[in-house]
Parts: C-alpha cells; structure tokens; sequence
C-alpha cells in the first residue's frame, strides 16, 4: 500500500531513515514505500530514544547525587570530616571520610562509594569492599622526589 507523502507516520519513517542509512528524502522514496513497515520503524526508533532519555537522565541523576550527598542533613558523615576524591565518573570511592576529625581525634577512616539504589556496583567497588574487610589496606606517602620532581623534595 503506498503512502501519501504528507502522512505524518511516512514523514517521520523516512526522517529515520534518512538519519540510519544516509539516504536522501527522495532517495527513500525512490525506494518504495509499500516495501518498508514505516510504522514498526517509527515505534522501535521512538522506544529506542526513550531508552537512551532514560539513561542519559540516569547518568545525570546520579552525578547529581554523588556531588551532592554528601550535604544533605541526613548524611551520617559530616560534610566537615568527608571529602570528595577527584576521579572520573565510576570509579570504586566517591568520598572518604575522617570519623573524629572535627574533634581532632581521628577514630575511623571510611572509604564512601555513592550509589543509587537501581543501580548495582561494579566489579571495582567490590573488590575494594573486599580489600577493607580483609584488611588489605595500607598507608603511602608520596614525596615530589619519589616522582622525579625537584632536588631535596622542591618543585
């Protein structure tokens, strides 16, 4: 069955695959439009961009949240004893809080991972569990004259 040119459905089908095949509008047409189902096309591209809203929305949602927990005041670690530890979007600690800092007498030190709850931790963020609970954790200190800065430790 062809299709007007001014249906709606048709015109927002050859828009996708004008945008998947690189075809131009009339090219497409050329194609023939009885021999393409336009409408299953539209429904699979539609349910497709709502995934990739979803996710995206997700994505920034939790950013959102792992910038910002922290501050809230149901937070059980104080803004004043936690910080945040600079790295790229997953990584397996988000904070690491100083329980006692702000009484100048340290009593635990807590690696923080923000999580939301849909979401399930990574392979990385599990071994670091691990890690802590079989106490293989360590402290380093790294001088500038470890890495080849400077003479008698001056940058």
């Amino acid at each position: 069955m062809k299709v007007d040119i001014e249906d709606e459905v048709y015109y927002q089908c050859v828009e996708v695959q004008k945008k998947y095949t690189g075809l131009t509008i009339s090219a497409i047409t050329k194609l023939g439009v009885d021999t393409i189902d336009f409408k299953a096309q539209l429904k699979a591209y539609k349910e497709g961009e709502e995934r990739r809203k979803q996710k995206s929305i997700d994505v920034r949602t939790g950013y959102i949240f792992e910038e910002l927990s922290i501050f809230s005041p149901y937070s059980p670690y104080p803004p004043d004893e936690t910080f945040r530890i600079v790295s790229s979007f997953d990584a397996p600690v988000d904070y690491i809080s100083f329980r006692g800092l702000s009484n100048k007498h340290i009593e635990e030190l807590i690696l923080l991972d923000t999580q939301l709850p849909k979401y399930i931790s990574g392979d990385s963020k599990k071994q670091v569990r691990q890690c802590v609970k079989d106490g293989a954790v360590s402290f380093a200190l790294l001088r500038p004259s470890d890495v080849g800065l400077g003479k008698g430790g001056r940058i």
